[in-house]
């Protein structure tokens, strides 16, 4: 779709999506371009009001500005405690553990003629991950590391759900 209007209006385009103006770029070398020279202002984004109802938007990671310090230091803390190879390392066997959890609530479902509920199967194993996982001390104040794990919780959970509802739909269009 977007290589047809480009043929029109070429490789930049400004499109209205619902209220909000949004710039198409169709082209490897003006993306390029446009990153290279306009990175950190393409690296924001528009922030709903329910991010900013409890202060939400000045110490997420997902709104605050990649510039800024606070996301510098939220980001550090992520890649060196959160997702480091360690880190991930140590929490293999509770990872493991909530897989099988998930598995034998699938398996009770499916026994029991039950319709499985694929997106709260992945809201609880992800709850119960995070909920165990991040119990430890940090240098940053109780309100950071609140929005730091509702950050990872809102992610995970979309992924998972998503991922879950695709796989289950692969599985009926491809049983077997």
């Amino acid at each position: 779709m977007f290589a047809e209007l480009a043929k029109t209006y070429g490789p930049v385009m400004t499109l209205q999506l619902g209220r909000i103006p949004t710039v198409v770029n169709s082209s490897a070398q003006a993306a390029r371009e446009a990153l290279q020279t306009h990175g950190l202002a393409f690296s924001s984004r528009t922030i709903p009001g329910a991010a900013t109802a409890h202060s939400h938007d000045r110490l997420s990671v997902g709104w605050l500005p990649v510039s800024s310090p606070t996301w510098r230091s939220l980001r550090k803390i992520m890649t060196l405690h959160v997702f480091a190879a360690r880190r991930l390392d140590s929490t293999w066997t509770l990872r493991r553990r909530i897989l099988e959890d998930i598995i034998a609530r699938l398996r009770r479902s499916v026994l029991s003629g039950l319709p499985v509920e694929i997106a709260e199967t992945g809201f609880r194993a992800v709850f119960n991950f995070l909920s165990m996982c991040y119990r430890e001390e940090t240098m940053f104040i109780m309100e950071h590391i609140k929005v730091l794990i509702m950050d990872m919780f809102l992610a995970s959970t979309d992924s998972i759900s998503t991922t879950f509802e695709w796989a289950m739909a692969e599985l009926l269009r491809h049983p077997g």
